[in-house]
């Protein structure tokens, strides 16, 4: 069996897109993404990434393909020739038509690490579901703990299978929350004119980043 390890950021129901975009700005998640997609535990090997069509589509052109990792874009197009041309996909990229191909293609790489799936909710619920032989050993769960409009989600995880292995607790600001915060800020700076009382910062949002890890039962 294939091992893979997902990686995510949710909101407390499941959200995890919207209009095809993420529907928050999280700089320190981003970073915690590139780190966990990179780094390897042996020199001179390479993890890979595996995204779904519209993965792919939602990064923006001049971070694709993801440097520094094997990038596979999964598609259920059946001429992989226009599929490249459509959405821009150069030939150092793999195809694969579902998640079980994509393991079969990466399976011949010598200087393969880790595989990482990461969207979108198609991949993500094929992953979890282990119906296609693939064990998906982690998790690495960012827990958005604000609630966003989504029109795309993740599976909830089964708890018969994972259990918390490791919990951090950090704190990112949304660009949207600045901004109704520099209302208040504003508010307060009139109602403190004649005093020396400053104006609130801006508070930041809380995340939890969750590690999951399968269980052996």
């Amino acid at each position: 069996m294939a091992c893979v390890n997902i990686i995510v950021a949710a909101t407390p129901t499941g959200g995890i897109g919207m209009d095809g975009k993420l529907p928050w700005e999280l700089p320190g998640d981003m970073a915690y993404f590139r780190e966990v997609t990179m780094r390897t535990k042996r020199e001179g090997t390479r993890n890979a990434v595996v995204m779904g069509r519209k993965t792919w589509a939602s990064i923006p052109a001049k971070f694709r393909p993801l440097k520094g990792r094997i990038n596979l874009v999964l598609s259920s197009s059946s001429d992989e020739s226009a599929l490249r041309v459509a959405e821009g996909i150069p030939a150092e990229v793999l195809v694969s038509s579902s998640l079980a191909g994509a393991m079969s293609a990466l399976s011949s790489v010598p200087d393969l690490a880790s595989i990482f799936v990461i969207g979108g909710a198609s991949a993500f619920s094929e992953a979890l579901s282990g119906i296609t032989g693939i064990i998906c050993d982690t998790v690495y769960l960012t827990r958005v703990l604000v609630e966003k409009s989504c029109d795309v989600f993740i599976p909830p995880l089964d708890d018969s299978k994972y259990a918390l292995d490791e919990l951090q607790v950090s704190y990112h600001s949304f660009l949207e929350h600045r901004q109704y915060m520099n209302l208040i800020a504003q508010f307060f700076t009139l109602l403190c004119l004649s005093s020396s009382v400053a104006p609130p910062p801006y508070p930041p949002f809380p995340t939890i980043t969750r590690v999951a890890a399968q269980t052996s039962a």
